[in-house]
């Protein structure tokens, strides 16, 4: 989980879209080095105009299944999973680690690589 300040004049529309944008189960998902978007492309549409080069906030996918019940059925080769991710992610040139989520999203899925569950933030 991040916390991000909010301006404090959202009306109630804008904050229904920021509730739907950063909700769990309707976040827009996707890993760096996979495409099509997973899911929330829906919220995208029509945006891209007023991010302009700013970032826009995506979540990942793979890490969601890093999870004791998923793992489970996924079976003892799990974490070779991971550790592709981690290849795929080692070739993306425009992946910057030096950003914090960056960082912290690469370190959870050395984590997952070496078989254990990240936790949740």
């Amino acid at each position: 989980m991040v916390t991000i300040p909010a301006p404090e004049t959202l009306t109630k529309a804008e904050r229904h879209i920021v509730n739907s944008w950063f909700s769990a189960a309707e976040a827009v998902c996707v890993d760096p080095w996979f495409e099509p978007i997973i899911n929330g492309r829906h919220r995208l549409w029509n945006t891209l105009t007023h991010f302009g080069d700013r970032l826009v906030p995506l979540a990942g996918d793979a890490l969601g299944y890093a999870t004791p019940t998923n793992t489970e059925v996924l079976g003892e080769v799990w974490p070779e999973l991971y550790r592709v991710h981690v290849d795929e992610l080692a070739a993306i040139e425009w992946f910057d680690l030096h950003d914090p989520m960056n960082s912290r999203f690469a370190h959870a899925l050395d984590q997952a690589a070496r078989g254990e569950h990240p936790a949740p933030r």
